[in-house]
């Protein structure tokens, strides 16, 4: 308890990432940022399902490209290529 409002002085570097993938937050769409940059609430887009990754999943074991986007759980690491993700509750799903 000696710490507590107190600030540090210098930098403090981990050796590693924890965790050493990159991984979901919350429960999201992950995607490629560029197939979004045209939506909007007037000029929603649509854009595929073409898989699923939960927690414990292989990393590396789904890629998404262009037009691509997989659902990923909390805890379950990103797909390949993947560089944006948006919140389940941000998205509508349409059959």
């Amino acid at each position: 308890m000696d710490s507590l409002g107190r600030v540090c002085g210098e930098d403090i570097y981990a050796p590693f990432d924890v965790p050493s993938f990159d991984r979901s937050a919350v429960n999201e769409y992950a995607l490629i940022a560029e197939d979004t940059f045209s939506a909007s609430l007037s000029n929603p887009i649509e854009i595929k399902i073409v898989g699923t990754l939960m927690p414990g999943d292989e990393v590396g074991s789904l890629r998404i490209d262009q037009g691509e986007v997989a659902e990923v759980a909390t805890g379950a690491p990103l797909p390949l290529n993947a560089n944006a993700v948006i919140m389940v509750e941000d998205a509508k799903m349409i059959n």
